[in-house]
């Protein structure tokens, strides 16, 4: 038996008779935290992406140094979210190829758009319900609890109606539960917190299981439009060291292609698919768990810290920034 696993053991061997909440706390915060991970990643991954299209766009256009124009910055006469982005563009008339590639380019991030909304609602949708889960496990006394039940319960809610979901009653025997026992307090409390963390994880995992495979497609998606913008720099890079460069301006273009190359290789070495896969492996570990700690505690444990792991390593590669 490794160290941990007896140390989880020990811990539900200490708690199990009183089937206290406090059993989860910690697991329960650090799935939380790492839901958050990932959400906070998927969020900067964003920001960034949008500055490696405008880098590829820069590295296209520096080395003929052509004349430039604006395009599509008049007012808008449309929906803010139909119009084409505000740019630059050659001056000179451009070909038929060019302006195809310009037009792909512009759907490429249309749709990056709508993926990175639909993903955004989605992690947004997890976060509220594992920050809830956290809060009935956290809650000290009965206005916390009653307070963090309500919010488990509408935090499921979110998930059935992001996840277009249907599972009737989930809402029903969340806000059973909540109303039950008003005057409850020391262990009895504890053993109703448990009977509302169990009630809500098991309501929320058929959901949390068909959401989290649409984000898993999200974020695919997402990825592989973003290998695409960073391989298209990489290469608009490469073609500008030229001969005629100086050394000291090809040193810093050289530079600045390695960087981009080494993210490339990150995204592409980047497993989004499989970190929401270690999030639901998760929560059906606490599922188990919270029905056998006896037994399934020590998976529990494992479980979660592999998705905390997996978390962290696609916010490094998704967050990645170049170093000089």
């Amino acid at each position: 038996m490794t160290l941990s696993s007896w140390y989880a053991v020990a811990t539900v061997s200490l708690f199990i008779s009183g089937c206290s909440p406090y059993v989860f706390d910690k697991e329960i915060s650090k799935f939380a935290d790492a839901s958050k991970t990932v959400s906070d990643a998927v969020t900067a991954s964003a920001a960034i992406t949008r500055q490696e299209a405008a880098d590829r766009q820069r590295y296209e256009l520096m080395p003929g140094r052509h004349a430039l124009r604006s395009a599509d910055c008049d007012p808008p006469s449309e929906a803010v979210s139909q119009r084409p982005r505000c740019r630059l563009v050659k001056a000179a008339t451009v070909s038929e190829a060019e302006q195809k590639l310009d037009a792909q380019r512009e759907e490429e991030l249309a749709a990056l758009s709508r993926l990175e909304q639909q993903s955004a609602s989605k992690l947004q949708a997890i976060t509220d319900y594992t920050e809830a889960l956290r809060a009935v496990s956290n809650a000290a006394d009965r206005a916390a609890y009653d307070a963090a039940a309500s919010r488990l319960g509408g935090s499921i809610k979110g998930l059935v109606d992001v996840g277009n979901v249907a599972t009737p009653g989930i809402g029903l025997g969340i806000s059973a539960i909540t109303r039950a026992g008003l005057w409850l307090v020391g262990a009895a409390l504890d053993a109703e917190r448990r009977a509302t963390l169990t009630s809500a994880v098991h309501a929320a995992d058929p959901n949390l299981k068909v959401l989290a495979g649409a984000l898993q497609d999200d974020l695919g998606a997402i990825n592989r439009i973003r290998v695409s913008i960073v391989a298209g720099a990489v290469s608009q890079m490469a073609d500008s060291l030229t001969p005629l460069l100086t050394k000291e301006e090809y040193a810093v273009r050289l530079l600045e292609a390695q960087q981009l190359a080494a993210r490339q290789d990150a995204l592409l070495r980047s497993r989004p698919a499989e970190t929401v896969d270690k999030l639901v492996k998760a929560h059906r570990a606490l599922s188990s768990a919270l029905d056998d700690p006896e037994k399934q505690f020590a998976d529990l444990v494992q479980a979660v810290g592999d998705f905390a792991t997996e978390a962290k390593a696609l916010r490094d590669a998704l967050t990645a920034k170049p170093t000089s």
